[in-house]
């Protein structure tokens, strides 16, 4: 598929997906954002961010459909932030970065709160992880 047909899929699954979002487990919802926000990258030229953490844009294109679509599943996402588990926070934290480097995706409120509010998760659950005893620390790391 080429991007014009990749970003005619991503306004159909965004559309779909924010119509039942409140069917979705957390996981799915993630999973459901960070996937559109790599056909989104796909589709406006960018490429994924490289380990010195810049990227390169290609040619300006728009955001494929309008993110307004894409809101009830952001809406999930946030409401349900702080039961997150780690390795969906991190996902999480993916989309939100390549959404970041999407021409006319800061414009989208919810998008805006999904990237200041995921720092904030970050650092309370490093202060938590700080504030536990150490047998309980282990434990946590261990997976027990």
């Amino acid at each position: 598929l080429g991007p014009e047909r990749v970003g005619q899929l991503c306004i159909a699954a965004a559309r779909s997906f924010g119509q039942r979002a409140h069917e979705l487990d957390p996981k799915t919802a993630i999973s459901a954002v960070h996937v559109y926000a790599k056909l989104c990258l796909f589709v406006a030229g960018c490429s994924p961010p490289s380990t010195e953490g810049t990227r390169s844009v290609g040619p300006a294109s728009p955001v494929p459909g309008d993110l307004s679509s894409l809101r009830p599943l952001l809406a999930l996402v946030l409401q349900r932030l702080p039961a997150t588990t780690a390795p969906a926070l991190s996902q999480l934290a993916e989309a939100a970065a390549d959404f970041e480097a999407l021409p006319g995706a800061s414009g989208e409120p919810l998008l805006a709160e999904l990237f200041s509010a995921l720092p904030q998760e970050f650092r309370h659950r490093d202060r938590v992880l700080d504030d536990l005893p150490m047998p309980i620390l282990e434990a946590r790391v261990h997976g027990l």
